[in-house]
Formats: structure tokens, C-alpha cells, sequence
């Protein structure tokens, strides 16, 4: 028989163990780098079916034991699908770590009497917790006292009264500029500015008024010489 088909005929977890032992991986580094316990990855390469309590979870251990080796997790599902369920040998059984139990450790006696005596504070408590509930009732009384006093609401008031409201500044209005017109003559087609000789004296029938020298220039009209 060839290695070829040994392979071909070999069970899933001898084939799980041989890929495991070929990159020098131990079943601990496995488990914790997985998170599938011990016993679990003991009976994959087993193939021990009967140590899962879901045997529908098997294919995911599986995955997850390939992807961290680095193997072709559908090979192995696959493998899985054909192979029939398997008890775990006994032989595998009793090669387990057996499990650890924590070591018991007792006190000495002189600190367990000193556990067991009760502290100068818990002896007192009664005191204490007396004198606490007493101060907490003084300062509710006194704040009762020191809000509703007729002295307090009279001095309020008074502040009150001697607080200057600041009066807001009121800024007077501008006086509006007057801008003055353009003063036109309809008959000489001359324009006169604010200051000139015949400024106010255009009668009304021959006066025009123009908003500025560009616009009487505009409608043909010339600056007078004064």
C-alpha cells in the first residue's frame, strides 16, 4: 500500500493529528488559541463523536481547528460527512490530564480569632450612626430656619431696592443730510449748482431739478458759467 493511499484511508482525527504534528503544534497552544477545550480537540483527533454534547457543532470545531493551522477546512467537513461516529479508546481516556483541583490553604487560629472579634468602629456603630443622623437633622432644621426667616426676605428686598438699573445709553438720531438738487433752465438749457448766482432765482415754470450734474449732462443740459 502506498503513502498516497494510506492518506486516502486514514480516519479524520489521524488525519487532524498528523497535519497538528507536522507543524509542531501542541493540543494546549491549540485549545487556547481556538478556544475549544482539551477533551474536545482530544476527540476530534479521536474521532470520538459522542464527547460533543451537540454533534451539529462538530463542522464549526473543525473550521475553526483548520483555519488555525492552516488547512483546508471543507477537506475536513468533508471527511466528517463520510466517516462514521467513533467511541473514544480507552487507551486515549486515561492518557487525560487529570483535573486540577485547587490546594486548600487554613488560616492560622490567631487571625481567624482576630476575624471573628468585632473592630472598635463596629462596636460603636450604634453611637456613631446616632450622632451622624443627629448632625444630618440639625443642618435640615437650620437651612428650614435660614430660608424661611422674615430677616432674610427683608434683606432681599432691600437689595432689590438699592440696585441701579444702568440706564441704556440712547443714541439721538443722525439729523437726515439734505441733499441739494440740480437746479436745471428749461429756456437756456443750463444747469446751476447749490451756490450759484441764479440758483434760486429759475422760475418755477422754467425750472428743472436734476439729481446730480452726470444726469443734467445726460439730458443735454450745460453748467452755467456762474
Amino acid at each position: 500500500m502506498t503513502a498516497m493511499d494510506k492518506k486516502e484511508r486514514e480516519t479524520l482525527g489521524a488525519y487532524l493529528r498528523r497535519e497538528r504534528e507536522a507543524r509542531e503544534i501542541k493540543l494546549t497552544a491549540l485549545s487556547k488559541a481556538t478556544k475549544i477545550s482539551l477533551p474536545l480537540l482530544v476527540a476530534l483527533e479521536a474521532d470520538d463523536q459522542g464527547a460533543f454534547p451537540d454533534k451539529k457543532a462538530i463542522p464549526d470545531y473543525l473550521k475553526r481547528y483548520c483555519r488555525y493551522l492552516l488547512m483546508d477546512d471543507q477537506e475536513a467537513v468533508k471527511r466528517f460527512a463520510l466517516q462514521p461516529a467513533r467511541r473514544l479508546p480507552e487507551v486515549i481516556e486515561k492518557s487525560l490530564p487529570p483535573p486540577v483541583v485547587a490546594a486548600s490553604y487554613v488560616l492560622p487560629q490567631t487571625i481567624i480569632s482576630l476575624a471573628k472579634e468585632p473592630s472598635y468602629f463596629r462596636k460603636r456603630r450604634l453611637v456613631f450612626s446616632s450622632v451622624a443622623a443627629l448632625f444630618l437633622l440639625f443642618a435640615i432644621l437650620a437651612g428650614i430656619i435660614f430660608y424661611f426667616h422674615p430677616l432674610r426676605e427683608r434683606a432681599a428686598k432691600t437689595d432689590v431696592i438699592n440696585v441701579e438699573v444702568p440706564r441704556a445709553a440712547v443714541k439721538s438720531p443722525a439729523p437726515a443730510v439734505r441733499k441739494e438738487k440740480v437746479i436745471g433752465n428749461r429756456d437756456s438749457k443750463r444747469y446751476h449748482l447749490p451756490g450759484m448766482k441764479y440758483y434760486h432765482q429759475i422760475e418755477a415754470y422754467h425750472r428743472v431739478e436734476f439729481d446730480s450734474e452726470a444726469v443734467a449732462v445726460r439730458e443735454g443740459y450745460h453748467k452755467a458759467p456762474r
